[in-house]
């Protein structure tokens, strides 16, 4: 007996399909698949990568969800093409990319259109294809008008203690929201940008006034040196940065709603400490605090340098590599763990910057105030700040800046309104209006008010990097497509960025004797398995039988219960994924985790500039590009992720996987989802790496794939290794055939053992 091409499900009940052809049908009617099932019948409908997940925040041109013609030719748009830019290279549309989007045609198309390339040697082409494009007399007018704009407001903020706050009163409603701007601005980079939603705030900004005020009042006194009013805001601003640091600490393990509900408690806890001890902070009966030299004209301008230098720190971080981490922190932790990057450290960081930022700007602003009182750590302050953030766009600090402005003065203008004769003071009631216009941006403007028309006068006339090379700037083919679809592999070792070929790398995993327990759930059961040389493995199994928790263990996300796993001679179990990431380890996901809220290029900065940071930004764009050509997708560098269809977003990570440049591919079902002819081209990609020198261990279902592709077979069953050795030999293995279609005893009994030790000593 010969185990099938196909197989899905788990024992006893697989769904079996052959697709043992001699080549895929060059046409596709309506929504069924050209591969019949095993009994030779159309399949019932084929799903489109990308039309598979429904979701409606795509490119405007991936929403059109028309019914195709009866008839699509390959390599002819079923519907209107994108329109095409001048200088772009003819493109044929991929077979079961996306509707309407139009790619190169020498990744995944049967044929080459004229004139287009080959695959160049190497994993990433070393030709100049990934100039940045030419600035633009458009593109310097909009930078201008930005410059422009900014200069005009800092002008008008300038001369409105002259022109328009004449007093004291007007000049403290400024100072005010000039406060609640830079809280606002901190917030949004603390929770917009790196999406760590604390509400702890307003308890740090707090804490650093009433330090400030309590060491001036005790130590002035006595010390006359060390309690002026300048080591009092110092005070206050380190007593901010090591508290937040130590809660960025604390709060390591926690996310989402846990995250927030701890800093809530948090700052509740501070307001109650501050009331309570009322012999050094006053109690609800206020502490008076030194003030700065100079009246409120003085104190305005000197809050509004401090609000410009805050804004000057928060944007030099968002444009710098660990802005760029911290969103892919934001999008998803995980992804950016796999990718290199450090997310422990990134939330310690941002934590800690936050906190410094709001000590600085509490510490300053409070000492223009006369007295402090508990409600300034209050709750409600902190809900003010939300507001103010998602009103104008969570994710723009200067946008959550410029709404605080707004609606600080406007909260202030409704303590009396008077139409007339008529005088009406609304109390408490004017705290509504906040809750009412929170629920109808949340409504209809979830990006806020006034982020987009930032945003707008920042892209104006923003020259988008050009889709395709330019003509002259190609090198000749090195190979040709084959006729299957796939890319043909370069002849030869290639070189990589490193300049090692294939004896160069090092390639040593070994797993000893894992065990992995949830509970009383056995999901690994002693597995041993071994990587010492290039090669394409292939990790299979039916469903449930431990392959997933087996990359995970691997790959550092699970500790094991028992066992150990060693990686260039060192024991590795129990480190985190990045730390693996550094010693040659990558992998990918079953399920996509693509940035989504990013652009595809900053999809591969990040893995690139967390791993060879020291290259500099500019060559990590270069290499970034140059993997989007690898892998088709340069044309659809300044999209966001979300806009991707399946199949391209299985690219993507393909993609971003290369700028590591591991010795060792963990590919988590690569072709699941994958039109027929895109999956011919990736698994091209996979012989490509295979031919560099790495070794590639290879978790998929489709068996006529990973048969023609794996040059050994590693089948799991029950949490345990059934077999190990050529795939031939496992196709006719009867423990493989009962694992699949049953008919025999399982492999190892799964929810039997406690939970067991920790790892010890292979």
């Amino acid at each position: 007996m010969e185990l099938p091409g196909r197989l899905h499900g788990s024992r006893g009940g697989g769904r079996l399909g052959d697709r043992r052809r001699s080549g895929l049908r060059a046409r596709v009617r309506g929504r069924h698949d050209a591969c019949g099932d095993f009994r030779g019948r159309p399949r019932s409908r084929l799903q489109f990568p990308g039309a598979r997940d429904g979701r409606s925040d795509r490119h405007p041109v991936l929403r059109d969800r028309r019914p195709r013609g009866s008839r699509v030719r390959t390599g002819r748009s079923p519907r209107r093409p994108l329109s095409r830019r001048r200088g772009v290279a003819d493109r044929g549309l991929l077979p079961g990319s996306e509707q309407g989007r139009h790619l190169p045609g020498r990744l995944g198309s049967p044929r080459v259109p004229r004139g287009a390339p080959g695959p160049a040697p190497g994993i990433l082409r070393e030709d100049r294809v990934t100039g940045r494009g030419r600035a633009t007399g458009q593109s310097t007018a909009a930078t201008v008008r930005s410059v422009a704009l900014l200069v005009a407001l800092l002008l008008v903020l300038g001369l409105a203690p002259v022109l328009w706050l004449g007093s004291d009163y007007k000049l403290d409603v400024a100072r005010r929201a000039f406060y609640a701007a830079c809280l606002t601005g901190t917030w949004s980079l603390l929770a917009g940008v790196a999406g760590q939603f604390s509400f702890g705030h307003v308890a740090i900004a707090g804490v650093a006034g009433y330090a400030g005020a309590v060491w001036g009042r005790q130590v002035s006194a006595q010390t006359p040196v060390l309690g002026t009013i300048w080591a009092a805001i110092a005070l206050g601003i380190v007593a901010a940065w090591v508290l937040g640091t130590v809660l960025g600490l604390v709060v390591l393990r926690l996310r989402g709603s846990y995250l927030a509900l701890f800093t809530l408690a948090f700052g509740e806890i501070a307001r109650l400490v501050v009331i309570a001890e009322k012999d050094v902070t006053g109690g609800r009966l206020s502490l008076a605090i030194a003030q700065l030299p100079g009246g409120s004209r003085r104190h305005y301008y000197v809050v509004l340098v401090t609000g410009l230098l805050v804004f000057g720190i928060i944007y030099a971080v968002i444009g710098s590599r660990v802005g760029l981490f911290l969103r892919a922190l934001r999008e998803d932790t995980d992804a950016a763990s796999t990718m290199g990057v450090d997310v422990v450290s990134l939330k310690v960081l941002v934590f800690s910057l936050t906190s410094l930022l709001i000590g600085l700007t509490a510490s300053i602003y409070y000492h223009t105030v006369p007295r402090l009182t508990p409600e300034i750590l209050d709750l409600l302050e902190m809900g003010f700040l939300v507001v103010y953030a998602v009103v104008g766009g969570l994710e723009s600090p200067v946008a959550g800046a410029l709404a605080a402005i707004v609606l600080v003065v406007t909260l202030e203008a409704l303590r009396v309104v008077q139409v007339g004769p008529i005088r009406f003071e609304p109390g408490v009631w004017r705290f509504a209006l906040f809750g009412a216009l929170l629920v109808v941006t949340l409504r209809i403007a979830p990006n806020g008010f006034i982020a987009p028309l930032v945003d707008r006068l920042t892209r104006a006339g923003r020259p988008r990097s050009s889709a395709a090379p330019a003509e002259g700037e190609r090198t000749e083919a090195a190979g040709a497509a084959e006729p299957d679809g796939a890319t043909a592999p370069a002849g030869g070792p290639p070189e990589t960025r490193r300049g090692r070929r294939v004896e160069g790398r090092s390639i040593d995993l070994r797993v000893e004797r894992v065990v992995m327990h949830f509970g009383g759930f056995v999901a690994l059961d002693g597995v041993t398995l071994s990587m010492d040389r290039p090669q394409i493995c292939g990790l299979i199994g039916p469903n449930g039988a431990g392959k997933t928790t087996l990359v995970n263990v691997v790959s550092g996300y699970y500790r094991p219960t028992g066992g150990a796993v060693i990686l260039g001679g060192e024991r590795v179990d129990g480190l985190r994924p990045h730390d693996l990431v550094r010693r040659g380890l990558g992998r990918t996901f079953q399920v996509t985790r693509g940035w989504r809220r990013m652009t595809v290029l900053e999809n591969l900065l990040v893995p690139e500039l967390a791993i060879h940071a020291a290259e500099g930004s500019d060559a990590a764009e270069h290499r970034a590009r140059q993997a989007l050509d690898t892998v088709n997708l340069a044309h659809l560098a300044d999209e966001y992720a979300r806009a991707l269809s399946g199949g391209q977003q299985k690219l993507l990570e393909l993609a971003r996987l290369l700028m590591l440049d591991p010795d060792i591919l963990v590919l988590d079902e690569p072709f699941a989802g994958v039109h027929p002819v895109l999956k011919q081209s990736i698994a091209g990609l996979v012989r490509r790496l295979r031919e560099d020198g790495r070794a590639v261990l290879l978790i998929e279902h489709d068996l006529t794939t990973v048969f023609s592709l794996c040059e050994r077979l590693i089948v799991l069953d029950a949490g345990r290794v059934v077999a190990d050795d050529e795939p031939e030999r496992v196709r006719r293995d009867a423990r493989v055939i009962a694992a699949y279609l049953g008919g025999g005893e399982p492999a190892g009994p799964r929810a039997t053992a406690p939970a067991g030790p920790e790892p010890s000593d292979a």
